[in-house]
């Protein structure tokens, strides 16, 4: 997952790893994915498959609650819907989406510590 800037409305995207900022996420306490000072967000606060997954300003709400279930999905806690990478591409700058939760490899990620 990356941002490729660091501001409010950004589409994240995937991207290979390295050692970029922009690649640095923190899980809040209060259920927040953090870049920096900017949440993961669900464009428009909106809940149906293909939202754009997006940076914004952390504000408490509920489009900005996520988790990485046992399964290793990152849901939002309060609709239950996955972050997925677009059309199951593997390309660098793919957009990040909210879709149904399918069990797919285009839905799986990994916290790494480090």
């Amino acid at each position: 997952m990356h941002a490729p800037t660091a501001a409010d409305g950004q589409q994240l995207v995937l991207w290979g790893c390295g050692s970029s900022t922009r690649q640095k996420w923190t899980f809040g306490g209060d259920g927040t994915v953090r870049m920096g000072k900017l949440c993961m967000d669900l464009a428009n606060a909106a809940t149906a498959d293909g939202t754009r997954v997006q940076l914004a300003t952390c504000n408490g709400g509920w489009a900005q609650k996520f988790w990485v279930n046992p399964s290793g999905d990152l849901v939002n806690s309060v609709v239950g819907r996955c972050v997925e990478v677009r059309d199951w591409s593997t390309a660098n700058g793919t957009g990040l989406q909210l879709a149904t939760c399918s069990g797919g490899a285009n839905q799986k990620w990994t916290k790494v510590r480090g």
